[in-house]
């Protein structure tokens, strides 16, 4: 047996477990279909390969079994951000970022000396 997971029932998001509700339109009409745009998006962040090993080892000993890698770093991701925005913007998501991000390894600093 897996031990519980410490993060296991923090989540703001629905377990893909839980049903979700259905309104009262739906059940009268049949389901809807779901948007395109509703589908998650890939981030593909560049990590040390010792915080690599750390988060597989972490995914393996936690998360529950149903639960995919996806899943459990996404909810890191959550967990993170709902501390940064209580710290850092009185709770409230930040702006939406609409210019695109740097990505890849750290720029080195030249010396100042």
């Amino acid at each position: 047996d897996r031990p519980t997971s410490p993060i296991a029932g923090r989540s703001t998001l629905p377990s893909r477990n839980t049903p979700a509700p259905v309104p009262d339109t739906e059940a009268k009409n049949g389901p809807k279909r779901p948007k395109a745009n509703l589908r998650k998006t890939r981030v593909q962040p560049y990590v040390e390969p010792e915080i690599d090993v750390r988060l597989r080892s972490a995914y393996n000993a936690l998360a529950p079994r149903d639960d995919s890698f996806s899943d459990f770093l996404e909810q890191m991701l959550v967990d993170r951000l709902q501390d940064l925005e209580s710290t850092h913007n009185g709770g409230k998501p930040f702006p939406p970022v609409t210019k695109r991000l740097r990505t890849g390894p750290r720029m080195k600093m030249p010396d100042t000396e």
